[in-house]
């Protein structure tokens, strides 16, 4: 699989129902150096492969336009709660998961004795 099909950050449908990317989260959740922060998708959960996300993606989103289609208002507004809950909850979370686009890595991310450590996976 080529990395640079992957995840468009600017088409936000090829990810943003299996995480977000680190620049777009408040800095007390993660912070990275400025340089890194648009290369990792902190992850909702963890996954084996990248392979893995992009299915869970695919699914989310299918579902969603399913949703939409049958003008089921209830439904989208559970999944787009779901979204903003899952975003809300790496906050509390003292690892996270991520995708390292610059090298199409899964990452464990851990805050451990006030340093973050990365850990390929």
């Amino acid at each position: 699989m080529n990395r640079s099909v992957l995840f468009h950050r600017e088409n936000e449908c090829e990810w943003r129902y299996v995480g977000i990317w680190a620049d777009m989260l408040d800095k007390s959740i993660l912070e990275l150096e400025e340089t890194n922060t648009k290369a990792f998708l902190v992850l909702f959960k963890e996954y084996d492969t990248p392979l893995q996300i992009v299915q869970e993606n695919l699914r989310l989103r299918n579902l969603y336009n399913l949703h939409k289609t049958n003008n089921s208002t209830s439904e989208i507004q559970k999944m787009e709660d779901d979204i903003n809950r899952q975003v809300s909850d790496l906050s509390d979370k003292l690892e996270l998961f991520a995708y390292y686009a610059k090298e199409d890595l899964l990452m464990q991310v851990s805050f451990v004795d006030y340093q973050l450590h990365f850990q390929v996976l």
